[in-house]
């Protein structure tokens, strides 16, 4: 993070072309409104948490040229991330519902809890492992029991090894 960060993610933004960024860890709400106005006038942001918050939260970046949409962003399963054993790491799951090329979509920006030691332990609330596959687990009944037909898309960062052996596979 410097002075030339805006600068070089519009370029980035710009030369891929996209209509949707899911963004995790994003500090300063400031801040990623200069870097919305200097994309242009067709994008919108979006940050979970309070405005004034310093706290890593979940955002979005949204070109309304392409993108049709009708709520704003809204979280999901506030108990579990926030409540005794946290599972989502103080970040609940930020939903984004929209329409493309006349189809409904339902994003789900994630960022789960980060390190380990590679095993789970069901036995501790707090173990690193066992929160990311509680996490997994909540997501998944959601996701069931609130869009079992819908075009659902889950993104954004799941802090696990994909190589894990199977009984300590997240």
């Amino acid at each position: 993070k410097h002075e030339l960060t805006i600068e070089y993610v519009v370029e980035s933004i710009d030369s891929l072309d996209v209509d949707i960024i899911a963004m995790q860890e994003i500090t300063s709400t400031e801040e990623l409104n200069i870097l919305s106005n200097e994309l242009g006038d067709s994008w919108a942001t979006f940050r979970s948490g309070a405005v004034n918050s310093t706290y890593g939260e979940l955002s979005y970046l949204i070109n309304t040229n392409t993108i049709e949409f009708n709520n704003d962003p809204y979280t999901i399963l506030e108990w579990e991330a926030f409540g005794s054993a946290n599972p989502f790491s103080y970040r609940a799951p930020f939903v984004f519902e929209f329409i493309y090329n006349n189809q409904h979509f339902v994003l789900i920006n994630i960022h789960f809890k980060c390190c380990g030691d590679g095993i789970i332990d069901p036995l501790d609330i707090y173990d690193e492992e066992f929160r990311r596959q509680q996490s997994s687990q909540l997501l998944y009944n959601y996701i069931n029991d609130n869009f079992p037909n819908e075009n659902v898309i889950v993104l954004g960062d799941f802090n696990d090894e994909l190589l894990d052996n199977s009984e300590n596979n997240v």
